[in-house]
């Protein structure tokens, strides 16, 4: 797995974001409150929500993976490739597979994006 060239990074940690696995997402605050015996709804529109950054994640070793799950609410710049991303907060990791102590790991990540 030492070919897999790394091509993203955050707070220090190098990782391969998989071809599979990334998804930059943003939507709406809506609040929609439905008057019980009635036809009456009330939808309430407060704007767009910080967007998201969902990815697999493929990182060199297991130090890589605690490095990353200690940088959980961290705010930092997110590097996949050619994007990047000022002030995007680590919200969580999840470990999918581990390939050994000194070999790969497989993970998921999340980031919501600031402004």
């Amino acid at each position: 797995m030492a070919d897999i060239p790394y091509n993203a990074h955050f707070h220090g940690i190098n990782f391969r974001i998989l071809l599979a696995g990334a998804n930059l997402a943003r939507d709406s605050e809506v609040s929609v409150r439905h008057i019980p015996g009635s036809d009456i709804t009330f939808i309430d529109l407060a704007g767009p929500k910080a967007p998201t950054y969902d990815a697999e994640l493929f990182l060199q070793n297991v130090n890589d993976l605690q490095n990353m799950m200690n940088a959980i609410g961290e705010q930092d710049t997110l590097q996949d490739g050619d994007l990047s991303f000022d002030n995007a907060i680590l919200l969580k990791v999840n470990r999918r597979k581990s390939l050994g102590t000194n070999k790969g790991q497989l993970a998921s990540a999340s980031w919501v994006l600031g402004g």
